[in-house]
C-alpha cells in the first residue's frame, strides 16, 4: 500500500511539473566542465549590456585549463577565458569587483580549489576586461580550499576595493580569513581560524566605529569553533563571536529588522537552522530550524515581501523546497517546492509588478535538476525547467540582452548529460511575453516626454525601470481607453526601460536613454 501512495506521489508530482510554464532559454553555454558559479558583470565586450561570467568545478590535476569564462551577456558568445585559475568549489567562489587596475571596467574574483601548485587554495583577481591574471594570493599548503571571496570597500587607503577570501582548513592547518589588498595582491591581514575552516565571508558595516566596513565569517567544517564572527575590517579582530550548534555553510548582511539602528546578519549551516543575529552585538534575535536533515546551504535578503516593512530571508537547503521567512520573526511566509535538495536560491526584480522582488531556486533532483522562479509575495510557480544534470547555481541578473527585463543565469554540474552547463533564461513569466503593438508606446526626445495610447478597456500599468531593474518612481495604472503623456522630470542621466503590460498579458518595452 505504501509503494503504491509513493507512485501516485509521483505521478502526481511529475503531472503538475509538465502543467508548469517552461522558461525560456535566451543562450547556453557548453564550458569544458560543470559550472558551479555564474554571475553578471557591467558590459566589457562594448554592447552596453552587462557580461556573464562562470568558473567551472576545478578539477583533478592535470586537466583542461579553461576554468574561467566571459560570455557575452545578449548573445552567449566567448568574450575571453582564463587559463591560469583552477576552477571553484561551490557556488561562492566567484565575484564581481570594482576596477582594480584602472582600466575603467569592474574585475572579476575567484577562490580555487584543488592542489596548491597549481593555481588552486588560491584568491585570484581576473581582469574583466581582458581575462588576464592581475594577481594571485595563496598560503600554499598552508591553508585549504579558498570556499568564499567576496568584494570589500577600501580598507588599505589606496583608493581601490579590497578583497576578503575565507578558506578550509588541510591536515595540519587551520582555515583563515585574509584581507587582501586589490591594487597588489598582498595581504593587508590574515586571521587564523585555529582549529576549523572558513565556509562564508561577506562584508558587513562598521560596527566597531573606526570609519571602514567590517567583515563576516562563517566558521565550521571541523564543528570544533562553529560559529558566526564579526572581524575588524581595519585588522581582523574580533568585534563579537556567536556560537553556534553546527557548521556555518553561509553569512550575509540584512537591512536592520529590529529597528535597532544597525544592520543585521543572517546565517545557517549543519544544525539545520537559520539564523538572524543583532548586527552591532551578534546577539541572537531569533532562529529557526527547517528540521532534521536540512542542512541550510544558503541564506539570500529579499526587501520585504509580507509588506511588514521588514526585509525577509530566502532560504535554501537540503530540502525540496525554498523556504521565505519573516525577516521579524523567522516564521514561515511561503515554501516553494522542486524536487530534492534546493542547494541554490536568489532573488529575481521585480517582473510580476507587484513591487516584490521575485525568489529564484535550483536544486540537484538526484540527478535531474531543476530551475523555478516564484512571485515572490506569493510563492506561485512563475515558470521552470527541468534538465537532466544538476543544478548548481542559480543568480538573478539583470537585463542581459536588451528587452528590458530581469535575466536568470543557471550553471549545471557536469554529468555528460547535457551538451551545455551554463543557461540564461528570460525572467519574466512565458506569459508575458506577448507585445502589444508598437505605436502604442513612443519617446519624444524634443519633448522629453513618453505617450502611450490605449483604445480598448483593458487595465494597463506603465513603469520606468533602471538597468538594474528596479523601479523608478514613474508609473500610472488605470483602465482603458486612455492617452498619458508622463513627463521624465528628476531622472538622472543614463538608460532606462519602459514597460507597459495591458491585461497582465501583453507587454511593450521600450529604450531610452536621458541625456
Amino acid at each position: 500500500m505504501k509503494a503504491r501512495r509513493l507512485v501516485l506521489i509521483a505521478g502526481l508530482l511529475a503531472t503538475w511539473l509538465c502543467a508548469q510554464p517552461q522558461g525560456r532559454i535566451l543562450w547556453s553555454f557548453e564550458g569544458n566542465d560543470g559550472i558551479y558559479n555564474a554571475i553578471a558583470i557591467s558590459d566589457v565586450d562594448g554592447d552596453r549590456l552587462p557580461d556573464a561570467v562562470a568558473a567551472t568545478y576545478y578539477g583533478a590535476y592535470p586537466s583542461d585549463p579553461r576554468k574561467l569564462y566571459c560570455c557575452s551577456g545578449a548573445s552567449g558568445d566567448t568574450v575571453w577565458v582564463n587559463r591560469t585559475a583552477y576552477g571553484t568549489w561551490g557556488n561562492k567562489g566567484l565575484d564581481a569587483s570594482p576596477d582594480l587596475n584602472q582600466d575603467g571596467y569592474d574585475d572579476v574574483l575567484l577562490g580555487t580549489a584543488g592542489g596548491y601548485t597549481t593555481s588552486g587554495r588560491s584568491v585570484i583577481a581576473v581582469c574583466g576586461r581582458t581575462g588576464d591574471t592581475l594577481w594571485r594570493y595563496s598560503r600554499y599548503q598552508y591553508w585549504g580550499w579558498v570556499y568564499s571571496v567576496r568584494g570589500i570597500g577600501d580598507i588599505d587607503g589606496d583608493s581601490v576595493s579590497d578583497v576578503l577570501g575565507g578558506s578550509g582548513t588541510t591536515t595540519d592547518s587551520a582555515g583563515a580569513v585574509v584581507l587582501v589588498s586589490g591594487r597588489t595582491g598582498q595581504p593587508v591581514w590574515l586571521r587564523r581560524m585555529y582549529d576549523d575552516g572558513v565556509g562564508s565571508v561577506a562584508p558587513f558595516v562598521d560596527v566597531n566605529g573606526d570609519g571602514l566596513p567590517d567583515v563576516l565569517v562563517g566558521v565550521g567544517g571541523n564543528s570544533r569553533s562553529d560559529s558566526v564572527l564579526c572581524l575588524g575590517g581595519a585588522n581582523g579582530t574580533t568585534v563579537w563571536r556567536t556560537w553556534a550548534a553546527g557548521s556555518v555553510s553561509d553569512v550575509e548582511r540584512i537591512a536592520d529588522v529590529n529597528r535597532s539602528g544597525c544592520d543585521d546578519v543572517i546565517a545557517g549551516g549543519w544544525d539545520y537552522s537559520v539564523y538572524c543575529l543583532e548586527g552591532s552585538t551578534g546577539e541572537i534575535i531569533w532562529t529557526t530550524s527547517l528540521g532534521t536533515g536540512r542542512v541550510v546551504m544558503e541564506v539570500v535578503p529579499i526587501r520585504d515581501v509580507n509588506a511588514d516593512g521588514v526585509a525577509d530571508v530566502v532560504v535554501g537547503s537540503w530540502s525540496p523546497m525554498v523556504t521565505v521567512l519573516s525577516g521579524a520573526d523567522g516564521s514561515t511566509i511561503w515554501n516553494g517546492m522542486l524536487a530534492s535538495d534546493v542547494w541554490a536560491v536568489d532573488t529575481l526584480a521585480d517582473v510580476t509588478d507587484d513591487s516584490v522582488p521575485e525568489v529564484l531556486a535550483g536544486c540537484l533532483g538526484n540527478g535531474a535538476g531543476m530551475v523555478r522562479a516564484f512571485c515572490g509575495r506569493t510563492g506561485e510557480a512563475l515558470w521552470q525547467y527541468q534538465f537532466s544534470e544538476r543544478v548548481y547555481d542559480v543568480t538573478g541578473a539583470p537585463d542581459m540582452n536588451g528587452d528590458g527585463r530581469p535575466d536568470v543565469l543557471v550553471g549545471l554540474q557536469d554529468q555528460g548529460r547535457e551538451p551545455e552547463h551554463l543557461f540564461l533564461f528570460d525572467g519574466a513569466p512565458p506569459a508575458a511575453l506577448t507585445e502589444v503593438s508598437r505605436e502604442t508606446l513612443r519617446h519624444d526626445r524634443v519633448s522629453g516626454r513618453l505617450y502611450f495610447e490605449l483604445s480598448g478597456t483593458e487595465r494597463y500599468c506603465f513603469a520606468l525601470y533602471d538597468l538594474t531593474g528596479r523601479r523608478t518612481n514613474i508609473e500610472r495604472f488605470g483602465s482603458g481607453p486612455a492617452v498619458e503623456h508622463v513627463g521624465l522630470a528628476g531622472l538622472a542621466s543614463g538608460a532606462y526601460f519602459v514597460r507597459l503590460r495591458v491585461a497582465d498579458a501583453k507587454y511593450k518595452t521600450l529604450k531610452l536613454v536621458i541625456p
